[in-house]
């Protein structure tokens, strides 16, 4: 593991540690690095600590699991960002948000690590390790002769009116709303500066559509807002057929191919 990975200006984590204050006197204590080495380890992915830092040696990522925002109203709300560093793919480093609930902060923040865990890391390890057959990507070869890989996660979504599918339809588009790479696809113009850089990026994108047939969305890039990959996104959203509410959200990497 590298020496001398310190923790990103725009990350917001706070500690990697932290306790919560009872009003009866009593104290819980969490460390969060134990937390997510048990998630990762759990699923068959050991790793070994330095400080406050995570390694995973089969993969080469080296893991900073930071507080963010903890709200302890009726039901926890958590926030914590995991930053990450690869040697090869992200040595300046990258991070994201896990935002999470529960009946208990432990409750919250495990299940932030877990969502993370079957999305964002399936990724990530798949890209790091050379084994990424279960996920969809596409090569793209610029005039100059570079070629750019975009690696997607699995798609994730949900629609409050669903259209009805045949229980004999043998369409298997008719069965998913849409493809792994159409969330990227229908907003690629505003990545297009991207495609063309030549360092790695991890994007998140999610676009939504409220009841009343309004829009939103989110995108970072590497962590970090990134308004082209938000209006885009919005856009597209509007298009969607159908009505009610709806969402879409994906994790996708872009590596030089």
């Amino acid at each position: 593991m590298h020496p001398n990975y310190t923790p990103l200006d725009a990350n917001p984590g706070l500690s990697a540690q932290f306790s919560v204050n009872y009003d009866d006197g009593s104290a819980d204590n969490w460390d969060l690095p134990a937390l997510l080495a048990d998630v990762l380890d759990a699923e068959g992915y050991p790793t070994t600590r330095h400080g406050d830092w995570l390694h995973h040696a089969a993969s080469g990522y080296a893991l900073l699991v930071q507080i963010a925002a903890l709200d302890l109203g009726e039901h926890v709300r958590s926030t914590t960002t995991i930053q990450i560093h690869h040697p090869d793919l992200f040595p300046q480093g990258i991070f994201e948000y896990q935002h999470s609930f529960g009946e208990s902060p432990e409750e919250a923040i495990r299940y932030g690590f877990e969502l993370w865990l079957s999305s964002d890391w399936q990724l990530l390890h798949a890209v790091a390790t050379h084994d990424d057959k279960d996920h969809t990507g596409m090569t793209m070869i610029f005039s100059d002769g570079g070629s750019r890989r975009v690696h997607f996660g699995a798609p994730q979504y949900w629609q409050e009116n669903p259209t009805p599918v045949p229980a004999d339809s043998e369409d298997d588009d008719a069965h998913h709303p849409f493809c792994p790479c159409c969330l990227f696809t229908n907003s690629m113009d505003a990545y297009q500066p991207l495609l063309e850089a030549q360092d790695n990026y991890a994007l998140r994108l999610f676009a939504a559509r409220n009841d009343d047939g309004s829009t939103e969305a989110d995108c970072r890039v590497n962590g970090e807002d990134y308004t082209p990959g938000i209006d885009a996104l919005r856009a597209y959203a509007a298009t969607w057929p159908g009505t009610g509410s709806e969402f879409r959200k994906q994790y996708v990497l872009i590596t030089n191919g």
